[in-house]
């Protein structure tokens, strides 16, 4: 069975926090993401501490970079991110 969306948004959040924790990914530094389906991504929201990250802190995309969530701001890096979704199936996160 594949991992519920709030499975995957946790997993983002606890990979910000032991980055951060370990000194590899300071502040608002670095963005994260996962593929949640051949159309959309979930990645860290725009200018979020990685250390603090929570659950609100994680949004969907399109694969076009565009956010599917209101009022939530992609980061710059987002077209990076789902190129390479669209570029290779195989690419998980």
């Amino acid at each position: 069975m594949s991992p519920s969306r709030a499975q995957l948004a946790q997993q983002i959040v606890d990979a910000g926090r032991f980055l951060y924790g370990r000194g590899w990914s300071p502040a608002t530094s670095s963005n994260y993401s996962t593929r949640l389906s051949a159309s959309e991504a979930l990645l860290t929201v725009s200018g979020k501490h990685k250390g603090q990250l929570g659950l609100d802190d994680v949004l969907a995309t399109d694969m076009q970079g565009q956010s599917l969530e209101a009022g939530k701001k992609p980061s710059a890096e987002t077209l990076l991110h789902t190129q390479l979704y669209s570029w290779k199936a195989e690419i998980g996160a």
